[in-house]
Formats: structure tokens, C-alpha cells, sequence
């Protein structure tokens, strides 16, 4: 009964992430976080984003670590974030725009390529159509952090790479109007409702692994919409390379 129940709750809140954005547009914002697997998990690093249309916000963060420490021992870590900057990242025209601050108040520092971005997260673009080398296992329902996902292995249709040592998973949301570091990149599912918003490896033989996982989702504040609008009007008055007005 217990998982009959939780399943409706799952489709529930799945079928209203789908239908609402369905209708009108709604944007998130989120969190990316990146981890590597040993012995134990280790927060490797995060990413902080806005997922507006085709446009991605990302947020350029300066990270402050505090650890407590007994002797050679760790007691307790923590880490402080402070936002030094902004990039607005467009996956129409492949370029990134550097802001000083998430603001109604700002001003463009960079304007340049997405493969030039000089921090957070970084692009490269391949000529070649990935889906050609793999095929996907069924979907399968997910709660990440309280957000519905859905979660597909990946197969490798080269016999000459595949390794039955490695599972490989992507990580999807079902929201076509969802955009992601990926989905900035070009890499997008087979169904284009969904949106690949991260990839999990793990090496039984090596017992190491790799994954990313979603957090902190919620729906963009009314005066967020307001920023991310006038941010996203400046941008259109900048030149690539240059921080001059056309």
C-alpha cells in the first residue's frame, strides 16, 4: 500500500511539473551538485543555475571552506558561498554574457563564445550526434532531493568500449521547456519532453564512481522573472568579445 501511495504521490507531482509548463512557461531555479564515490561521497563541487527558456543563468561563485580539526583528524567541514558574478548563457546563439551582479542594477563585464567561458562550468561542442553510439534502457522514476526525476541506463552500441564492469545512468527531468548545462551544450535526450540535467558512472571494479544529482528546486520568484528579463534585454545590446554597444 505504502508504495502504491508513494507512486501517486510521484505521478502526482511529475503530471503537474509536465502540465504546468505545458501551458505557460515557468521557470526554476536549482542546483547542480557534482560528486566523486570512493569509500565514501565527496562533494566535488556545485553549480547554481536559473533555468529561464532557452537562456541558462549561472551563478560564479566564490567558495569558502572551514574545517575543524582534532590533531590529524576532521571533525566537522562547512562551505560559505559568496556570488562574484553572473553568467547568462544562451543556447541559440552559443554565447556567454558576463554580469557583475544579479540585478536590475548591472552591468556586462564579458561578452564572448561558450567554449571561452573562463569560469564555472565548461563547454565544448562535438560535430558528431552522440545518440548514435548509444542506445537507453527504461525510464525509471526517481526523487532526487524532493524533486521527481526520472533515471535511464545507458548502453553502449560499440561492443569494442562496452564494459559491463561500468554502469552508466542519465538523469533526466520531464520538462520541455527544462534547460540544463546540457541541454546549453546540444546533448538532448531521444524524447525531447525530457532534459538531461546530469550523468552517474560507477566503476564496480575500481569501486569509484561519478555522478551528479539535482537540489534545491524551486519556482523562480515574480522580482527573479524581472532580473532574468532586464538581464537578458541587456545582453541583446552587446557585440561578441566586447562589452561596446552596438
Amino acid at each position: 500500500m505504502r508504495i502504491l501511495v508513494n507512486s501517486m504521490i510521484f505521478l502526482s507531482c511529475a503530471g503537474l511539473l509536465y502540465c504546468c509548463t505545458a501551458s505557460k512557461k515557468t521557470y526554476y531555479s536549482y542546483k547542480e551538485n557534482t560528486y566523486i564515490i570512493d569509500s565514501v561521497k565527496h562533494l566535488l563541487y556545485d553549480s547554481r543555475l536559473i533555468s529561464y527558456g532557452d537562456d541558462l543563468f549561472e551563478f560564479r561563485t566564490k567558495v569558502g571552506l572551514q574545517r575543524s580539526m582534532k590533531g590529524d583528524s576532521l571533525l566537522s567541514e562547512s562551505r560559505s558561498y559568496d556570488t562574484v558574478g553572473v553568467y547568462l548563457s544562451s543556447g541559440a546563439n552559443k554565447l556567454f554574457y558576463e554580469f557583475d551582479r544579479f540585478s536590475l542594477e548591472n552591468n556586462v563585464i564579458k561578452v564572448g563564445k561558450l567554449e571561452n567561458k573562463p569560469f564555472g562550468e565548461s563547454f565544448t561542442f562535438s560535430t558528431s550526434e552522440p545518440r548514435a553510439n548509444v542506445s537507453y534502457g527504461p525510464l525509471a522514476r526517481k526523487v532526487i532531493n524532493d524533486v521527481p526525476c526520472f533515471v535511464s541506463t545507458i548502453i553502449s552500441n560499440n561492443p569494442l568500449t562496452a564494459d559491463d564492469s561500468v554502469n552508466q545512468k542519465v538523469l533526466l527531468i520531464k520538462n520541455p521547456h527544462f534547460n540544463s548545462l546540457f541541454k546549453i551544450r546540444g546533448l538532448k535526450f531521444i524524447d525531447s519532453h525530457y532534459c538531461i540535467i546530469g550523468f552517474q558512472l560507477y566503476d564496480r571494479k575500481q569501486k569509484q564512481g561519478f555522478f551528479q544529482e539535482i537540489d534545491q528546486m524551486r519556482v523562480l520568484t515574480e522580482g527573479e522573472k524581472a532580473i532574468c528579463k532586464n538581464m537578458l534585454e541587456a545582453s541583446k545590446q552587446y557585440n561578441v568579445d566586447t562589452v561596446r554597444k552596438r
